[in-house]
């Protein structure tokens, strides 16, 4: 994987880039061919090829938007097939647009019905038949690395995380579980293969040649095993804890597997102030630019919430900031007034029978969350960074979820890690989960993090695929 600011880029995704770059301008050559053959062409493309680099970004862009750079997806079922198809057309639709109306006066700039068709036609090809490779070879695990873990056979649950990890990732196979002691043995339900016990550790990694070697045990426990680690490090074969290896392959940090000093070591490997700043200064001028652009859009949405119901126009309550600090969180009505009334704080939920038809509305498109750019503004929050807790859930959550206040060490935001990886938190066990996702921000955060995380959240909205 390439490291861009301590992020990790995968190579897959960076083929699939690269690939469609090709495509794009492959598509192009064989467009004006077939419409014109080689003595036309010869003409035709010195005048008109930099018209495709300029609409190559929108391609991308709506390719992005459109879910078609996920690593991990099967791209050979029919709705994939019609997400490529939908995609090309509303990029050649924008380009047209962008040519056809913003240019017009210049005639270089116009490709031609007959040209842009054969192109859209020849775009939709490549792509479909080259994604459909992509995830038949994935599927078949041609570049899989087969993993190996180290683990207690007897503590399944603290190992599920990672299994269900690995499971879901087609960049990853399992080989099996190493056990700890003579008689390692599974519980009889259990689907994970049992390679063997510790003590035949350079036996089974002989054996089976993993790629990679997990070991899924707090730092007391694989002390025993440190000799035999470095002899099969030498033999070439990545070993790896389960903290860093759950940090870059699934971007959350399991908190079974951490303690004081990984917290220690992490604040120390925080960003430094420059960072901090350029992370403020992108907080100012997004949230003034949001206010203002959606300015028109806020006065249509009041009108909406105050013909619907009687009550406030926003629904304004006390949330937990850095370090602590209560704030008063502004968002535009989306309950029926006073919620709460009856039943006291309540987790919230994806059918919250509280929600009124705006409401819904609202939350799918985000629309609710407007005025949270004040928030940003006053510094009380960021534009990206952990939800903001209530005050009345705070304690709950401190008892029962380890280091659970550490997520206080850095601004609540309007979006973040959390909230594009993982649903809604209606439990103590969703908010553990949650929080796994926020130690990763926390220990991770940079300006292009951020970044791709406010992308992935304008994604969201743009399919609906709100609150």
């Amino acid at each position: 994987m390439l490291r861009i600011q301590k992020r990790s880029i995968s190579a897959k995704r960076i083929s699939l880039i690269l690939v469609d770059l090709f495509i794009f301008q492959a598509s192009f050559l064989l467009a004006v061919l077939l419409r014109f053959g080689l003595s036309g062409a010869s003409r035709y493309l010195p005048e008109r090829w930099p018209v495709i680099f300029l609409i190559t970004p929108i391609f991308l862009l709506v390719f992005y938007v459109a879910d078609l750079y996920q690593v991990k997806k099967d791209y050979r079922r029919p709705a994939e097939s019609l997400r490529v198809a939908s995609a090309t057309a509303i990029s050649i639709f924008l380009s047209i647009f962008l040519f056809y109306f913003l240019f017009y006066g210049n005639w270089s700039a116009i490709l031609g019905r007959g040209i842009l068709a054969l192109y859209a036609l020849l775009v939709f090809a490549g792509i479909w038949g080259w994604r459909w490779l992509y995830s038949h070879l994935g599927i078949k695990g041609v570049f899989s690395k087969k993993i190996i873990l180290v683990g207690d056979p007897a503590d399944l649950g603290k190992l599920q995380p990672l299994l269900q990890g690995i499971a879901s990732d087609m960049d990853l196979k399992l080989g099996g579980l190493i056990g700890l002691g003579t008689e390692s043995t599974a519980p009889p339900d259990s689907k994970v293969p049992i390679l063997g016990t510790a003590h035949q550790l350079l036996e089974i990694v002989a054996r089976e040649n993993p790629d990679v070697l997990v070991v899924a045990l707090s730092s007391d426990r694989y002390q025993p095993l440190i000799r035999d680690l470095i002899t099969v490090s030498q033999r070439g074969i990545e070993i790896r804890d389960a903290v860093s290896f759950s940090e870059e392959y699934f971007k959350r940090i399991p908190l079974e597997f951490i303690d004081d000093l990984w917290f220690l070591i992490s604040y120390i490997n925080l960003p430094k102030i420059h960072v901090q700043r350029i992370k403020r200064l992108m907080d100012i001028v997004i949230s003034l630019l949001a206010l203002l652009l959606s300015l028109p859009l806020s006065l249509f949405v009041s009108l909406l919430i105050k013909i619907e119901s009687r009550g406030d126009l926003f629904f304004v309550q006390e949330r937990i900031g850095k370090d602590g600090q209560p704030f008063r969180l502004i968002k535009f009505r989306s309950m029926a007034q006073d919620a709460e009334g009856g039943t006291g704080p309540v987790w919230a939920a994806m059918d919250d029978p509280r929600v009124t038809r705006v409401g819904r509305f609202l939350r799918r498109w985000r629309l609710d969350e407007i005025p949270q750019f004040i928030n940003v503004l006053r510094g009380e929050m960021s534009l990206v960074g952990p939800r903001p807790e209530r005050r009345e859930f705070l304690g709950e959550l401190k008892a029962k979820v380890p280091y659970f206040m550490e997520r206080l060490s850095v601004k609540p935001g309007m979006t973040g890690w959390a909230q594009i990886e993982s649903s809604y938190a209606s439990s103590v066990e969703e908010s553990q989960v949650k929080l796994e996702f926020d130690l990763y921000y926390i220990k991770n955060v940079s300006f292009l993090l951020d970044l791709s995380i406010l992308l992935r959240t304008l994604k969201v909205i743009a399919l609906g695929k709100g609150r």
